[in-house]
């Protein structure tokens, strides 16, 4: 899994600083998600069925920059166009962001909002329909909306402290205040340019 994704996705999107498995160069600038024995633990997988996989699962163990992540961001919303050409068919993004008849939110490696639920989604009040994304245990968070052209790329070491209480929810908070305040302060015109500085 870990060599596909390097061969196949990281390096093809020019995400060179993002890996399972971190090497000791990146783990150096890694913000820990973890403690062991008193110690912070910078760059490991904090998912511990991850850890018995080497570090290498589906599901967790990959560790990325918001530059290499607003890469991913433009190529999804660009429809598959990578920066050396197509990376994957306008044909299979469709096939991942449809939603099964019993897949509720979930799509085919991402969730999407709730948005007539009884509580406030996390991808906050204002995202569109289209929008689609991906939240981490340890607090990181990537969305993407097409309707307003905009992704949002939000990382967090919220596991770092495992005595810290309610967490979970607080970051649910913060999760939806942010998603509602970076529609409000990107217009619709700004999106493209803010994508191109990343």
């Amino acid at each position: 899994l870990d060599r596909f994704a390097d061969t196949e996705v990281f390096d093809p999107l020019g995400m060179g600083q993002t890996r399972f498995r971190l090497p000791a160069r990146l783990k150096r600038r890694t913000a820990p998600s973890g403690i062991w024995r008193g110690q912070p633990v910078p760059g490991d997988v904090n998912d511990q069925n991850a850890a018995a996989f080497g570090g290498v699962a589906g599901h967790a163990g990959v560790f990325s920059t918001g530059r290499d992540l607003a890469r991913f961001a433009q190529v999804w919303l660009k429809e598959g166009m990578g920066p050396k050409g197509v990376w994957v068919s306008p044909a299979s993004m469709r096939q991942f962001l449809t939603r099964g008849p019993r897949s509720g939110t979930r799509l085919l490696g991402w969730d999407s909002p709730e948005l007539a639920g009884e509580e406030p989604s996390i991808y906050g009040t204002l995202i569109s329909q289209s929008a689609y994304g991906h939240t981490g245990f340890t607090g990181t968070e990537l969305w993407i909306d097409p309707t307003h052209d905009l992704f949002l790329v939000f990382l967090t070491n919220r596991a770092f402290d495992p005595k810290a209480q309610d967490s979970m929810k607080g970051l649910k908070a913060v999760r939806t205040e942010l998603s509602d305040a970076a529609i409000r302060l990107v217009p619709h015109s700004c999106a493209q340019q803010l994508v191109a500085r990343c």
